[in-house]
Formats: structure tokens, sequence, C-alpha cells
């Protein structure tokens, strides 16, 4: 049945003012428009009056959307789904495409999870709808990029591995390689997400060209999984290559470089070169603030820079007091400067430093690689702390050479401690706690006295008192590492676990 004129003819008067709302900038007014227009065939059961009247709701919705106005606009949108459920049900295309309305929403509104579950609904039902192939891939894609915005892994590969076989060589396609890309690596299956990453890149490659910012995306994702499947030389000329193309056009302040900086620093991570993976990392996080984006993705790349430090801090611990040795490093230490064109750092002369070092007895100094991490630890969590009062500094300290040995007994009772805490720079300290293996420890004078009494006392030696006193330590506090000296390395040296 044709529509019925004198409604076809209201029903055009209030989309003429939606239209002229909205090209005024009034886009509430518009939606109210529309909703009138959707209004007039109320009550309908005739098939083309209800196609006016649901494509009318969806105007209402989409000119809100398009604007921002997003509370506004889910409300909208539902009450599509209100109408579309009561007149069609819950099986009809205007009832799926409004539950996928509302899925996008929510999306935008950096509910992933939300999104996840309506888009979920929709995708299910227009998948049963006979001749919409095309709607379907469309709100898989949708889907798959919710869960894995939601971190969802395995429910993001289900859905894009669906998709991801189709001949159709267009932005809707790339993205699905994408993001199927990035959800195995996430997922840890990096191998197989390297398959889906070169091929995203070649598409990426024909539809959009090399320097476009969708190509160094893909072409970012592929460095990660050549990096999490530990092909880590391949990796590096694409993520230079990558941050040369950003910075020659949009400059260093934006998302990609920053990514560029978080994947390189796992790089170098996994390369035992831990120190300037986490530099990097703090750099991102700088680069990613100035860059203005949104807080969930800002947060994602806070937990990416947060997973660089456990690639490296991975030493082992002391189960206890009788489980510590103490160290006597002398180091050459550098201020590794950041290049920015590069990603990467240079020297800038070595200093030297004696500190003193409690470790886990599982480490050795005759194990050089395991022993320069433990060494490292100080100087990393030490610039770690510089960065965060001077965020804008890319740069950092690193050991370049050290000499660590264990000091007999006699030998540390007959070290004159109070020239040990003189000629200090920028360190709170010379002796360090590292027995939990993965962080350390600064102690202060009191604690380092407290700490090497109660060392050596376990050790059958036994410090003379009044030197420790001279130096302004506490008798009593001295006493009860004599007497305790279990209870106080554990109170010393454990103290931030």
């Amino acid at each position: 049945m044709p529509i019925r004129p004198e409604l076809a003819a209201r029903s055009a008067a209030a989309f003429a003012e939606g239209k002229e709302a909205a090209s005024r900038g009034d886009v509430i007014a518009a939606a109210a428009a529309y909703t009138r227009a959707a209004a007039v065939f109320a009550g309908t059961t005739d098939a083309d009056e209800l196609d006016e009247r649901h494509r009318a709701l969806a105007d209402a919705g989409g000119v809100l959307r398009k604007a921002g106005h997003l509370a506004e606009a889910e409300v909208a949108y539902e009450a599509m789904s209100a109408a579309t459920h009561a007149e069609l049900g819950a099986a009809s295309r205007p009832f799926l495409l409004s539950r996928y309305f509302v899925g996008l929403i929510r999306s935008d509104r950096e509910d992933y999870l939300g999104s996840a579950l309506l888009l979920e609904q929709a995708y299910t039902g227009f998948s049963a709808l006979p001749d919409e192939a095309h709607g379907t891939r469309l709100m898989g894609a949708a889907l798959g990029l919710a869960w894995l915005r939601a971190r969802y892994w395995d429910e993001a590969v289900n859905v894009l591995r669906r998709l991801a076989g189709s001949p159709i060589e267009d932005e809707s396609g790339a993205s699905i390689l994408h993001n199927l890309a990035v959800a195995l690596v996430r997922g840890g299956n990096a191998s197989m997400a390297l398959t889906f990453a070169r091929s995203a890149v070649a598409l990426r490659a024909r539809l959009n060209g090399p320097n476009h910012p969708s190509y160094i995306e893909t072409r970012l994702v592929e460095a990660l999984a050549l990096v999490d499947s530990g092909q880590l030389a391949e990796a590096a000329p694409i993520l230079r290559e990558a941050a040369q193309t950003v910075l020659a056009g949009v400059g260093e302040a934006h998302a990609f470089f920053a990514d560029a900086l978080l994947i390189e620093g796992r790089r170098l991570a996994r390369l035992g070169d831990g120190a300037a993976g986490e530099a990097l990392a703090r750099r991102a996080l700088f680069v990613a603030g100035r860059a203005g984006m949104p807080a969930g993705a800002l947060e994602d790349r806070r937990l990416d820079a947060a997973a660089i430090g456990p690639i490296w801090r991975t030493g082992p611990k002391a189960e206890g007091p009788r489980d510590v040795r103490l160290w006597r490093v002398e180091l050459q230490h550098t201020l590794r400067r950041y290049q920015v064109q590069t990603i990467d750092f240079i020297g800038s002369g070595d200093a030297a430093k004696v500190w003193y070092y409690f470790v886990p007895s599982g480490v050795s100094p005759a194990h050089p690689e395991r022993a320069l991490r433990l060494v490292r630890l100080a100087l990393a969590d030490a610039s770690a702390l510089l960065n965060s009062r001077e965020p804008a500094d890319a740069n950092f300290l690193d050991v370049t050479s050290f000499v660590a040995r264990e000091p007999t007994i006699p030998e540390l009772l007959a070290t004159p401690m109070d020239a040990v805490f003189k000629a200090r720079t920028w360190e709170n300290s010379v002796a360090y706690s590292v027995v939990a293996g993965d962080r350390s420890q600064s102690l202060a004078p009191f604690d380092f006295a407290l700490a090497l009494n109660a060392y050596v006392t376990l050790r059958g030696g036994r410090a003379d008192l009044a030197s420790w006193v001279k130096l302004g330590i506490d008798a009593g506090a001295l006493e009860r590492a004599r007497a305790s000296p279990e209870a106080v390395l554990q109170e010393t040296l454990w103290a931030a676990a």
C-alpha cells in the first residue's frame, strides 16, 4: 500500500525542519524534528510507513551522534529499539540495526564491553537474515574492534577470523586484518599475528600508500608481532621507518610515534637493555599525554609501558635474610641521552661510583649477565624517580661497566664507613637492596648501618658499635641489629616489598 499522502506531507515537512536545523548547527532541534517525523506514522502497520518511521528515528540518533551528543544519541537509538521491537520484533532488521547503533554509541563512550554485548546481538541476528552479507561483515568488524578495545583477545579473534577470508579488498577488510593481528599478538600468538599483519600491510599499501596514517599504524602492528615472535633484528628497521614517517609528517607528539617508542622499548627489553626500554616507555607516555589521546587509548599505552619492566626484571629473589649476600661494586655509569630521530640513546661519558648491594645468594659476580641486571636495577629505578620529577627529560642513567665482589667479614669490619656516604651527586644512597630480584631499594645511612651490622653478626662477625655511634647511628638500634639480625635484615632490606 502506498504511503498515505497526508502523512507523507507531514513527515516531509518535519524532515525539512530537521535538515534546516542541522544546517545551522542546532542538532537538538534537528533530532526533535526527526522524532516528530517518526511520530507521524505511530500506530501504523503498513510496511512502507514503518520504513519511514524507523528511518526518521535512526536519523534522530545519527544527527546527535555525528555532533558528539552521545548521551542524547543513545537515548534516541534506544527509542528506535523500543519502537522496532514492538512493531516488528527482535529478529527484524530495523531492531537489529538499532542495537548496532547503540553498540557504536557505547564504543564512542568507551564502554567497550557494553558495546561488544550489543554488537554481538546485532551481528548474530544479522547473520541469520537473507542477503545481508555486507551488513553482517560491517557489524562483525565493529564487534571485533569492541572486543579488542575491551581487551578480550580470544573473543576478538573468534569474530575477526570469520571475516578475514573475504575477497573484498576495502578499508573494512584492511581494518579486519589489522585488528585480527592485534588481537592475536596481544593474546600471545605473535607468529600467527604476523601473517595477518603482513596481509594488512600489503592491503594498506594498495589502498592508502606508504605515507598514510593507516599504513603506518598497521606497519607498527607488524613490528610488534615481530618483536613478540622473537624476530628482534627484523623489527628494528620497520620501527625506525615508521617513526621517521611520523616525525616528518605531524612530528613527535602523535599516538603512532608513542606506539613506535613503546614497541622499540619492548624490543630493547627483550634484547636485555631493559633500562633503555623503560626510558622509551616513559617517553612514550609523555608523548601520548601531549598528543591529546582519549582516556581509554592512554590507558592502553600505560598498560603497554607497564609490561616492559617484567620482560627484563626477572632476577631470582632472596628467600630470606640468610639467603642474602653483600657486594661491593665498582662501576662506571653514564647518562644515556635520548635521540628522537633514531629513537635510541647515546652515552655522554663515564663516571665512577662505588656502591654496596645486598643481593640474593643465587646470583654470583661470576655470572655477568645476571649480575649486570641486578646492578642496573638501582640506576633504572633512580632514572624513573628523576623522570617523575621532570617528565620532559627522556635521558636516563645506566651502567657501562662494573666489577662486583663479595667482601669478607674482616674486610667489612675494617672499612672506614665515615667515608662511604660522602661525595654524592644525583643519587640519594650508595647502598641498595635488590633482594626482591626485580627492583631496587635505596638504603639511607641509618638503614645501611643496621643492615650491615645485622649481616656481619649473622655471619659470625662483631662490629665496633662505637664507631657507628660516632656517625650518629642510634646505639639501641645497633644493639638490636646484633640481637635480632634476621629481623633487622627483614625490616631494612624488604621494606618496600
